[in-house]
């Protein structure tokens, strides 16, 4: 009786979980190419939409919501990944209320980071399927996807970093049969892969005469069949292999100690859909094939006896150090760990001395080349400054939680690794040892760096190498919690296709502003909302969350203003009202003191920047000279009159990269702010044929102001 009772209100549920799936996929299919906007201006705060659904999109998007609906009736385990993508309506609290300012991240390419979780649990409530794959196509899938990768990524910007000293070093051996990079950088034999001037890394330690670089000698030896043959693009295509074959490893490793196919296959994805591996699977640096050596160890160490087992522990240990000095603890705990096994004690004998010979050989080209057989002699006494295990306390939180570089922003699955230690001590103890030492003699040496993020390159490089452990302890906790693991992993993977659509995602500098996050969300700093490390003191702060970037927000809207297609909550948007700051905080200069603005991109147009500040002296005080593109465009200072200058800029074809510099020419000027303030602008759809009086002539800039 009582479930007679209950059926209205079954019935009742069913329908109103069957009209949210239907709103949150028509709002998904709706919004998705509009850009939503709070904008401070001149005359208040503008909120509204830019590129609002026509009617055919709204017809689109009513048609695939009843597809949807009905595939939910159907799967009713899919519902919950398609309520998910309701979200892409978040934005509209904002545009409407004025509040809540972070749910403007939920659009553009922040959808991605709301659609892939959601494809990735529903992929999850389908069955799985039974028959088990093949290590060689894991390994073939995972060299495909690496490759695909290589396409996109680095991006525009090429061999960065310390990429090209390393293709440097393999062009000198295939040219010179040496590592004396004189010939090379007097000749600019680089040119083929990095443009510009390259600044030589000299080691302090060189000979005289002599050019040595201050890097290990021993990836320029392993990419140099690849440069060979291919020269930058066959060194990224090798080192794609190589990461290919270290997820191949993994995932075999991982099936065999689970003995669930399930479970290998959602750490195989880890590895090769998520950060790091993903972003350096073609990138030119030593963390690449040093993951490789550690999976390796990982099969080296579980089983008794194997000669080729030992012999492949003693040949990767040996290899490591030449990799770079940092490997050598890695080096030992695998090495140790395999010897460790029971087996014929001439083999372990030969694996010992294969370690000690290529530690030993390295020690004597060293003393050769630098004059001393310590392994960081190309450092000189800079090692001493940057390695100290005092850096570990701030470097180990970095690591995995900076905003910037840490690897749980872009590639959250690695934290559940924690949910596989119990899992794991209860059925491989073996295995969890194993992985952890290994995974420590990684993480702790790195933290103890100065520069733990590694230089300008993508975040999570100096935890490459302990992927295959991670990966190993990761396994477990898809029995715990599948759908949240799954989750993560869409979100990982959402990650990583923003960076192959913004390469510049990944590009980030050392001064706590995250670069995958001003992609994603431009106009709202979210990153005060999560930890830096790389400052005077770590800064975060989630009651300043919800600031609006002013200059960001204004440009965004700028950019997308097109004349007609604007929606507004708060009034028409008049793009002359759009005032773009360009200072962030007041600058006082003294006598010759030069700052710069940051660089922005404008439509075609004409503009005004407008000078505000405060003088505590007479006459000229500072010099104002704003460029495009390098080049001087216009002129003017400032000083104890009166009347500010006004710069006045007709920028018939848009400006790419326009900054204003301001030099100081007597103490007593401090600019309080820097606006460009549009006059009239072409709409978006007209830019391509603007046509106006043109641009000032560099060689007649005229001085504005006084």
């Amino acid at each position: 009786m009582g479930r007679v009772h209950d059926r209205p209100a079954l019935t009742l549920l069913r329908a109103l979980r069957s009209v949210s799936v239907f709103a949150a996929i028509f709002a998904f299919v709706s919004l998705v190419g509009s850009s939503l906007h709070v904008v401070p201006t001149l005359e208040g705060v503008w909120r509204g939409v830019l590129d609002p659904p026509g009617m055919s999109r709204l017809v689109v998007a009513a048609g695939l919501a009843v597809a949807a609906t009905l595939l939910e009736h159907r799967r009713p385990a899919l519902g919950g990944p398609l309520l998910c993508l309701g979200l892409a309506a978040a934005p509209l609290v904002p545009v409407a209320t004025g509040q809540l300012l972070p749910l403007l991240f939920f659009q553009g390419l922040g959808l991605l980071l709301v659609a892939l979780p959601a494809a990735a649990v529903a992929l999850v409530s389908l069955s799985p399927p039974r028959r088990p794959w093949p290590t060689g196509l894991a390994g073939l899938f995972a060299a495909l996807v690496f490759l695909v990768l290589a396409t996109r990524l680095p991006g525009p910007a090429g061999a960065q970093g310390d990429e090209p000293h390393y293709l440097t070093m393999a062009e000198s051996l295939w040219s010179d049969g040496d590592l004396d990079l004189r010939d090379e950088f007097r000749r600019r034999e680089y040119r083929s892969f990095y443009r510009g001037d390259l600044d030589a890394h000299t080691s302090p330690a060189s000979p005289r005469g002599k050019l040595y670089a201050i890097h290990a000698p021993g990836l320029a030896f392993v990419i140099l069949p690849g440069y060979v043959l291919g020269g930058e693009a066959g060194v990224r295509i090798l080192l794609a292999l190589l990461s290919a074959v270290t997820a191949a490893l993994v995932f075999a490793l991982v099936r065999e100690a689970n003995g669930d196919e399930n479970a290998a296959r959602v750490s195989f994805a880890a590895l090769v859909l998520g950060a790091p591996l993903a972003f350096y699977a073609n990138q030119i640096y030593p963390e690449v094939a040093a993951a490789l050596v550690s999976a390796c160890f990982l099969h080296t160490s579980r089983r008794d006896g194997g000669v080729a087992r030992v012999l492949v522990a003693g040949f990767g240990a040996g290899a490591l150090v030449w990799l770079h000095p940092k490997f050598l603890p890695l080096a030992l705990v695998g090495l140790l760990l395999t010897l460790a096994r029971r087996g014929p004690v001439p083999w372990r004998a030969a694996g010992a001395l294969l370690f000690a010979t290529g530690l030993v050989t390295l020690q004597l080209w060293m003393n050769s080349t630098y004059g001393t057989p310590s392994l960081t002699a190309a450092y000189g006494r800079r090692v001493a400054d940057d390695v100290q295990s005092a850096f570990a306390a701030r470097g180990l939180p970095g690591l995995f939680f900076d905003r910037e570089f840490g690897l749980l922003l872009h590639a959250p699955a690695w934290a559940l690794c924690a949910l596989g230690l119990g899992p794991l001590w209860r059925r491989r103890p073996g295995d969890l040892t194993r992985a952890l030492l290994l995974a420590a003699s990684v993480v702790l040496v790195g933290a103890a760096y100065s520069m733990w993020w590694g230089g300008s390159c993508p975040p999570g490089r100096f935890l490459v190498p302990a992927l295959p452990s991670f990966a190993l302890l990761l396994a477990p906790a898809w029995r715990r919690a599948p759908r949240l693991l799954a989750a993560l992993l869409g979100f990982g993977a959402g990650v990583v296709s923003i960076a192959i659509l913004q390469p510049r995602a990944l590009h980030n500098r050392a001064d706590g502003d995250s670069a995958l996050l001003r992609v994603v969300a431009p106009t709202v700093h979210l990153e005060r909302a999560l930890p830096s490390f790389v400052g005077a003191k770590p800064a975060w702060g989630p009651a300043t969350a919800a600031d609006i970037d002013r200059r960001s927000a204004a440009l965004r809207a700028l950019l997308h203003w097109d004349g007609g297609n604007v929606r507004s909550a708060a009034g028409r948007l008049d793009p002359r009202a759009l005032a773009i700051p360009l200072l962030d905080t007041p600058w006082p200069l003294g006598r010759d003191e030069t700052r710069s603005t940051p660089r922005i991109g404008l439509p075609p147009g004409d503009y005004e920047v407008r000078v505000r500040g405060e003088s505590r002296a007479t006459g000229r005080l500072v010099r104002l000279v704003v460029t495009l593109d390098g080049d001087d465009l216009a002129r003017a200072f400032f000083g104890s009159e009166e009347r500010a200058p006004v710069i006045v800029l007709e920028l018939a074809r848009g400006a790419r990269k326009l900054e204003v510099w301001a030099t100081g020419i007597r103490p007593g000027a401090t600019l309080t702010a820097l606006e460009v303030v549009p006059r009239r602008v072409a709409p978006r759809g007209q830019r391509g044929a603007w046509t106006d009086t043109g641009e000032p002539d560099p060689a007649r800039l005229p001085e504005q102001g006084d």
